[in-house]
């Protein structure tokens, strides 16, 4: 695509965030957010209303509410500007880790699962990007605990052998 084809699609696009129906969906969202920036918390700088996905035959407002997301002038830059590398990064540790194809799509399901049913706070997407962001602090304090229950099983697996 050349940059003339670029800039009309831009223009567009800047177009339909006029539109009424998008306006309506976008209070709807920040409503429903509490006009809080949904990765900080932030209440006092202007705030966007982000697609988290985008699919060429949908107008901005046909989107579902679980696609859309408040986030402040900051993260939303942020998020626009970084998202591509981080998915190829994502893909990338994938394929270093050996990770099949079925273990992408597992991987896929699980998180598409954790979003759809969460148990987690409406924030779920903020306490799993800590906990991955902790994993290896987490790790180090249940790796012990494993270690104990593996250790209780194999006793009581040989006292059950022994009886």
């Amino acid at each position: 695509m050349n940059e003339h084809d670029k800039q009309n699609r831009r223009e567009e696009y800047l177009r339909k965030l006029r539109d009424p129906r998008w306006q309506r969906k976008r209070l709807e969202i920040m409503q429903r957010d509490e006009f809080t920036c949904q990765y900080c918390y932030d209440t006092q700088t202007t705030l966007n209303v982000h697609h988290n996905y985008y699919q060429s035959d949908r107008e901005p407002w046909d989107y579902p509410e679980a696609a859309l997301i408040t986030l402040c002038e900051n993260c939303h830059t942020e998020e626009t500007e970084n998202r591509r590398s981080e998915e190829v990064l994502l893909l990338h540790v994938c394929r270093t880790m050996g990770l099949s194809s079925s273990g992408v799509n597992g991987l896929a399901i699980a998180l598409h699962d954790l979003g759809e049913h969460s148990m987690f706070s409406e924030h779920w997407q903020y306490d799993l990007t800590w906990f991955i962001r902790h994993f290896w602090e987490i790790r180090d304090f249940i790796d012990p605990l494993r270690a104990e229950v593996r250790r209780r099983a194999e006793e009581l697996k040989a006292k059950e052998s022994k009886a």
